[in-house]
């Protein structure tokens, strides 16, 4: 099963009570399943500051390196993750 790194940085790392953590994902998971899943795992007040919570959107200045490249917010869903990724998290303000 493939894992990958996920960085958290300022805010989602304080609410989450940790900076890094490293998770099995299933094969083909996209970037967009990984956010929600841990939204799911981190509680409420962890997922407010990545989505919408009115329309489900993610935030417009949410910004997510993937192995240190931006990925654009219409890239999200379509972005799949493999075994080894890093990825790092930046809630709106803290970058």
């Amino acid at each position: 099963m493939p894992r990958v790194k996920i960085k958290l940085l300022p805010l989602l790392s304080i609410m989450a009570g940790i900076e890094e953590v490293e998770i099995r994902i299933e094969e083909g998971l996209s970037l967009m399943g990984l956010l929600e899943r841990l939204s799911e795992r981190y509680g409420q007040r962890f997922r407010k500051f990545l989505f919408d919570i009115g329309t489900g959107e993610l935030w417009r200045n949410v910004r997510i390196t993937v192995n240190e490249v931006f990925i654009e917010l219409d890239q999200i869903k379509r972005t799949e993750l493999k075994d080894g990724d890093i990825i790092s998290i930046a809630p709106p303000r803290s970058i």
